[in-house]
C-alpha cells in the first residue's frame, strides 16, 4: 500500500469519528490544517464522506448528516503504517521521530 493512501485512510478515520450530526464543517484548507494533510487529501476525505452519505456537500456548505458507523471507516490494518512496513525494525526506528496523529501539526520548526 502506498504511503499516501495510508495517510488518506488514517486522516479519514480520524476526521470521521470526530464528526457530530447537524454541524457545519470548515473549509478545505482548515480541515487540511487540522489533520496535517494536503488540501487535496482534505478534499478526498470530504468526497468520500459525501459519497458515504455522512455529509451533504453543496459548494462551500458542508453539513454532517449522520455519525459514521464502523462500516464507514477503514480497518486499522489499512491505516497503521507499521502494519505495512516490511520490518518492525524500520517502523520502530521511524515512530520516535513522529508525534502521535492527534499531535501532528504542519509547523515542525
Amino acid at each position: 500500500m502506498a504511503r499516501q493512501n495510508t495517510v488518506f485512510k488514517e486522516a479519514y478515520n480520524r476526521y470521521a469519528v470526530a464528526l457530530r450530526t447537524d454541524t457545519a464543517l470548515p473549509s478545505e484548507p482548515e480541515i487540511a490544517a487540522q489533520l496535517g494533510v494536503s488540501r487535496s487529501t482534505a478534499r478526498a476525505i470530504l468526497t468520500r464522506l459525501s459519497e458515504e452519505g455522512i455529509i451533504r456537500w453543496n459548494k462551500r456548505q458542508k453539513i454532517v448528516l449522520r455519525q459514521p458507523t464502523d462500516h464507514d471507516l477503514f480497518p486499522s490494518e489499512e491505516t497503521d503504517s507499521c502494519m505495512i512496513s516490511s520490518s518492525a525494525a524500520s517502523c520502530s526506528a521511524f515512530l520516535p521521530m513522529m508525534p502521535p496523529p492527534a499531535c501532528r501539526s504542519t509547523n515542525w520548526s
